[in-house]
């Protein structure tokens, strides 16, 4: 739980000061977490006697409202831009986070992904896809299938077409620049080399002959084994491009210093499920939903030395009044839940 903010009132003098020094001390001594606050610098004689008896200044305060730093929050998910679709899509579901921020190295904000971002490539229609896919590096393609190397060509390109299983009695020149999947059958390998392909995926056995490999070198085909199905790379190849090519750019993000009412309004007027919270260096710190924003737990207040809002820290209905100690008439503080209440005509 939040501590006790105890404080006295407006324009701090000796009896606001000391009173929430002693009173967050007693508490503490109790077992509770409690923290002297003052609204305002103390005036002369008070700074004189808390040096002549050797304590600080209380925290100052001037609102009652939660700041985003002061809230709960989720773990930010950052990844740079160039990793798959399919490692993006498996640090969201491994998380409640509902996408995933892309960053610089000094972890300033790029863009965000989202997880309908990820899913809307099982809907897309051919001409998309084919766009997406003609942007998927080698490695990529490598990764989402847990792939090995036989044949690495450096200048690797594909125009964006997968074929699954091959025939040789197809025409030649639909696989020229395409990725091509098939079983572990040295003749449609070659026919898929020597129709000029950019890259054959082997599924099945583990090996490549020579020929085959040297005929791959020579017309520039790249090579790759991996362990999964003909089934499962049509399913996983397609998660290969990078996610830059899916990112949206332009962010709705919060700063750690706002507070919860204002980012509240903002966010009412959008439609996303989560965002980027940054600090003042404009880095990720956390992720934000509109979870947070109607279930955090406001800042506890204990008043010393008044009782009457218009003395009160700023925003007083924001935050909540759990005690009163005073010597003064009292003011009409309304509070949403019972509070125990010390109001004695005694001096300071």
């Amino acid at each position: 739980m939040k501590p006790y903010y105890v404080t006295g009132h407006k324009n701090p003098d000796c009896d606001s000061i000391a009173s929430a020094i002693a009173y967050a001390a007693l508490k503490t001594a109790l077992g509770e977490e409690a923290v002297a606050c003052a609204q305002g610098k103390a005036n002369r004689e008070t700074m004189f006697l808390l040096n002549r008896y050797g304590f600080e200044h209380p925290q100052i305060i001037h609102s009652a409202k939660c700041t985003l730093s002061e809230i709960e929050k989720d773990e930010a998910v950052l990844v740079g831009a160039g990793i798959t679709m399919k490692a993006a899509l498996d640090q969201i579901l491994s998380r409640k986070n509902k996408g995933v921020f892309v960053t610089e190295g000094n972890g300033r904000l790029i863009g965000i992904v989202s997880m309908s971002d990820l899913t809307r490539l099982w809907i897309q229609n051919e001409d998309e896809m084919r766009t997406l896919m003609s942007q998927a590096s080698l490695s990529n393609i490598e990764r989402v299938l847990d792939a090995k190397a036989y044949n690495r060509e450096k200048d690797f390109h594909t125009n964006g077409v997968v074929h699954i299983m091959p025939s040789m009695s197809d025409r030649s020149e639909i696989y020229r620049d395409a990725v091509v999947v098939l079983r572990n059958n040295p003749d449609v390998q070659r026919f898929a080399i020597d129709s000029h392909a950019a890259c054959i995926i082997i599924s099945g056995e583990d090996w490549v002959d020579n020929v085959t490999l040297e005929r791959a070198r020579e017309n520039h085909v790249s090579i790759l084994h991996t362990p999964h199905t003909v089934i499962e790379c049509s399913r996983l190849i397609y998660q290969a491009p990078s996610i830059d090519t899916v990112l949206t750019r332009n962010v709705i993000s919060f700063r750690e210093n706002e507070t919860v009412d204002v980012v509240s309004s903002r966010m009412a007027n959008t439609r996303f499920r989560t965002y980027p919270v940054l600090n003042d260096k404009g880095q990720v710190t956390a992720a934000i939903s509109r979870y947070h924003l109607f279930h955090y737990e406001k800042k506890r207040f204990i008043l010393v030395d008044h009782n009457e809002v218009s003395q009160s820290v700023n925003d007083l209905e924001y935050g909540e009044v759990c005690e009163i100690v005073d010597h003064h008439r009292l003011g009409g503080i309304e509070t949403v839940n019972p509070i125990n209440i010390i109001a004695r005509t005694v001096g300071s």
